[in-house]
């Protein structure tokens, strides 16, 4: 006997995608049914988006169990605050497979920004996510953060995001393209996850680990980037702000500045080529290592 692959069409669900019409109610309707089948530690559903489509989002959309998604078409943001997408809802979130093309705010970011919008609009918040794979092609233009991976709860509510394959595409035009914050290794932590960038290119800051001063407990990651230039170092952006710890960062082709905080630790830095100008180290924190190949 065969079953039908559970495989869970926007299109089924309402989804208009001219660009026009509001999809969010259609796209969350698609993610609730393709999450009603999830069981014990199976995922549930795939959710499905032809490519071509314009689906427009008003609201935040939110996956709180683990299902898999191949979402083709590029999903623009409206709203000049918020979160598109929530992954991750209370508990150990593990065994997700998602896939989205992109993420576009209409009304963020057109160049390189100025500045960090801190109330402005997020493309993504990771919460818990754990033995899992997440892959988007595309982040543009979001006023706050591109991908934003919270791991700031506590022992009695904590946010985990550990052992996860992260792989980004362009992440181009955003405050902070990744953005990293952990409480304690203990209780809340982005640990021991293997991210891939292909380029992170004239965000203000390509990626913060942990705030200045704060918990270094961003740790034992592996980050490689294809590509990272063009921070807005001018008005005081950059392309690393690291105050993890012993982290691996490997970059091909760097043309920014990666600063090493000084409660940052025993993190290593790989550049293998750089460009002509405004590619720096700036040192700080203790046991870093970094190598110019």
């Amino acid at each position: 006997m065969t079953t039908a692959a559970q495989i869970f069409n926007v299109l089924d669900y309402g989804l208009i995608g001219d660009g026009v019409a509001d999809d969010t109610v259609a796209i969350q309707n698609t993610i609730n049914a393709a999450e009603a089948n999830q069981n014990g530690i199976n995922p549930g559903g795939c959710v499905y988006c032809p490519p071509s489509l314009k689906p427009l989002v008003t609201g935040n959309l939110l996956i709180s169990k683990p299902i898999s998604a191949e979402f083709l078409s590029f999903i623009t943001y409206s709203p000049t605050t918020g979160t598109c997408l929530t992954i991750g809802a209370a508990g150990w979130q593990q065994y997700h497979d998602l896939h989205f093309v992109g993420f576009v705010q209409s009304s963020g970011n057109t160049a390189m920004p100025s500045s960090v919008n801190s109330s402005g609009a997020t493309a993504v918040q990771v919460n818990n996510f754990v033995f899992s794979r997440l892959r988007i092609d595309l982040i543009q233009g979001f006023t706050n953060q591109g991908i934003y991976f919270d791991g700031l709860g506590d022992v009695f509510s904590p946010q985990v995001i550990q052992h996860n394959r992260i792989e980004l595409g362009q992440i181009v035009n955003n405050g902070i393209g990744v953005n990293c914050q952990s409480t304690s290794p203990a209780t809340s932590s982005v640990e021991a996850n293997n991210f891939h960038i292909t380029n992170s290119y004239q965000n203000f800051f390509d990626m913060v680990c942990d705030p200045q001063g704060g918990s270094s407990a961003t740790t034992s990651n592996y980050f490689l980037f294809d590509a990272m230039d063009n921070a807005n170092q001018a008005d005081g952006g950059q392309g690393i702000e690291m105050n993890g710890s012993y982290n691996r960062i490997d970059i091909i082709y760097s043309g920014c500045n990666v600063w090493f905080g000084s409660v940052s630790s025993y993190n290593t830095l790989n550049l293998y080529n750089t460009a002509a100008t405004n590619s720096t180290y700036t040192a700080g924190g203790t046991g870093n290592v970094y190598n110019q190949i």
